[in-house]
């Protein structure tokens, strides 16, 4: 590729406030053109600054005029706090199309730069070239040193920014970048809070960081700009962060810098305003990295500002010094020290309920272990009563069965039992019969074996007693029926057998009964009469006593006998 250079001159910057450090001088190589000859024989004119984020070399200075060579990047180590150096500054971002010009305005200043890129090699390739087009100069070399940054690694960060005592971040999601969702959150927010954190771990006494207009503000143009994945909200992320951080912080909130070119300049004079005031506006990209670069020159001027800046040709020609000293502190560093006290004293609380946390999950993992070692117990002892029970269910059964037997055999006996005391109440009733001369008929007995076999219940049922296997040895209602009567005639007979007094009758005892006696005696007396008599062989016909010969007695009372042991045996078998 052949390249023609045509320099252009162009007028010297604003006059910076006089320190120690060199004020820009008129006359640098710092706002040229170049004319570029590509292999195709085309001339075309190209602005130093056209592409955009950390790709391409020096970005808008170098990217025009060669490509990135990619090389191995050198890791770095991480660095140990230690002493800073006032004159040496970190900017991250410096080979994007704003970051190239602040590190051509820093060098120009006076200062040591700390160049942050991802491919270091490349950037020193970029970095010579500029210099054979007299874009940088051998001395400003000496003050260059490239180091290997990325903003999605945060342990190398300390590393590279070393002994640097400022930071610049001039980091941005890049144009290539407009349908990446997450390039706006991985760089303007998470990337650019990572660098606030680092450098404030790292003892930096002053950060700059550049954000964009509109950030905090809600309607046009900030809801325009939030199309871009929410790219203000992002960055307004990392005004917070620095904000919060006890570092000296100094916000810059450039307007509209696409448009624009360096000689923007030359007709429209830079205006600073305070935070959220500025509705719209342009800005060059080159004005923006003056002011940053007069921020780093007079810290003192911009500590703890939010500065919104715009190009405008009515307003007034101004030494960028006392614009930054037109803008009031937006909190003293007493406040932010105190602020920042706090803010640890809360990161403190925060890191102790963390723990607190941490501790609680712990033991809620520990009970939820245990809870699970309780419901395995029980699923075991579940598994073993289905067990138990299952081989308990035919013991059971076998139980059943002979609860079933038993209360079989007890109705069994109860009924043996109640057609014993049946037979034994219908040869009562037979033997009393025959005493008295009678013979009971078949239907009479059958109503002495039916009383006993169902005795009339009681008007008061006994309470029912607990089921025993002993049950069939106890005694049943006809027994107990005929023991009441056993024992009525046992006391009729002891009573009568008592010794009667003669004075008995006057105090209500029991008289002598010699009436009884007399009528007892006259019934055997008539008996023996009715023996002796002459029987009439007519006398059954007529319900008399038949005449009977001995052996005719004896024979009758022998088949008497028969008659009521069958009479008995009916009367024992169920009706």
């Amino acid at each position: 590729m052949k390249l023609t250079v045509n320099p252009v001159k162009a007028p010297a910057a604003p006059g910076l406030r006089q320190s120690g450090v060199q004020p820009f001088r008129s006359g640098q190589c710092s706002r040229r053109r170049v004319a570029i000859r590509c292999d195709a024989g085309k001339t075309g004119t190209k602005k130093l600054g056209g592409g955009g984020g950390s790709e391409g070399g020096l970005g808008g200075l170098l990217g025009t005029i060669t490509r990135s060579i990619g090389t191995l990047p050198t890791k770095g180590t991480a660095a140990k706090k230690g002493p800073k150096d006032p004159r040496t500054v970190f900017l991250a971002g410096a080979t994007g199309r704003l970051g190239a010009r602040v590190l051509r305005e820093l060098l120009a200043a006076g200062f040591k730069v700390r160049a942050g890129a991802r491919n270091v090699d490349a950037a020193k390739s970029n970095t010579d070239i500029a210099l054979q087009f007299g874009l940088l100069v051998p001395e400003q070399l000496s003050r260059l040193q490239w180091v290997e940054f990325d903003l999605e690694e945060p342990e190398g960060m300390a590393a590279a920014i070393g002994n640097a005592s400022r930071v610049v971040c001039a980091v941005g999601a890049p144009e290539s970048a407009t349908l990446d969702a997450s390039a706006p959150k991985r760089i303007d927010g998470d990337g650019s809070i990572a660098l606030v954190e680092a450098a404030a771990a790292a003892g930096v006494e002053q950060f700059v960081l550049v954000t964009s207009l509109g950030t905090g503000k809600f309607g046009f143009p900030a809801a325009v700009l939030n199309l871009f994945w929410g790219v203000l909200k992002q960055k307004r992320r990392a005004e917070e962060a620095l904000e919060r951080s006890g570092m000296s912080y100094c916000i810059v909130r450039p307007g509209g810098m696409e448009r624009p070119t360096d000689d923007y300049k030359n007709t429209h004079n830079l205006t600073l305003k305070p935070r959220d005031s500025t509705f719209g506006g342009q800005v060059s990209r080159l004005q923006v990295a003056e002011l940053v670069t007069a921020a780093l020159v007079n810290p003192e001027l911009a500590a703890n500002k939010c500065l919104e800046l715009v190009a405008e040709t009515s307003a007034p020609a101004a030494s960028l010094a006392e614009l930054l000293d037109s803008l009031p502190t937006e909190i003293t560093k007493e406040e932010q020290e105190q602020l920042a006290e706090v803010e640890a004293e809360a990161r403190a609380e925060l890191a102790a309920a963390q723990a607190a946390l941490r501790e609680a999950q712990e033991a809620v993992a520990i009970s939820a272990d245990k809870l699970a070692e309780l419901n395995d117990a029980l699923k075991e002892a579940k598994a073993a009563e289905k067990e138990v029970r299952g081989e308990v269910a035919g013991v059971l059964r076998d139980g059943k069965a002979a609860s079933s037997e038993l209360a079989a055999a007890e109705a069994a006996a109860d009924k043996a039992a109640r057609e014993e005391a049946a037979a034994r109440a219908v040869l009562e009733a037979a033997k009393k019969a025959g005493a008295a001369g009678q013979l009971l008929s078949a239907k009479e007995l059958q109503a002495v074996a039916q009383a006993a076999l169902n005795p009339p219940a009681k008007e008061q049922a006994a309470p029912a007693r607990a089921a025993s296997p002993f049950s069939l040895f106890a005694p049943k209602p006809a027994q107990q029926q005929q023991q009441e009567e056993e024992e009525e005639e046992e006391e009729e007979e002891s009573v009568a057998a008592r010794p009667v007094s003669p004075l008995a009758g006057l105090f209500g005892g029991r008289k002598a009964a010699p009436v009884q006696e007399e009528e007892e005696e006259e019934e055997e007396e008539e008996v023996a009469e009715q023996a002796a008599r002459p029987a009439s062989p007519f006398a059954a016909l007529f319900g008399g006593r038949k005449q009977q010969q001995p052996q005719a007695v004896e024979e009758g009372e022998e088949e008497e006998e028969e008659e009521e042991e069958e009479v008995a045996e009916q009367a024992a078998r169920p009706a």
